[in-house]
């Protein structure tokens, strides 16, 4: 890990990666629990999404 931090790689690496782990797992909770509308702008877009989006993300960065 000491030489990721060292070279930089982890900063391209890692926001990237949450990225993609907040866009799936807010997809999958969003179809799995999704009922409520989070915004009339997108209306696919659920509160479940976001809240699954957002809480799995969590849980990611603190065990990385």
């Amino acid at each position: 890990m000491t030489a990721l931090i060292q070279y930089g790689r982890i900063w391209a690496i890692f926001p990237t990666t949450i990225v993609a782990i907040n866009d799936a797992s807010a997809y999958a909770a969003g179809m799995s629990f999704g009922m409520t509308p989070l915004i009339k702008l997108s209306p696919n877009k659920t509160l479940e999404g976001f809240l699954g989006g957002m809480v799995l993300t969590l849980l990611f960065v603190i065990w990385e």
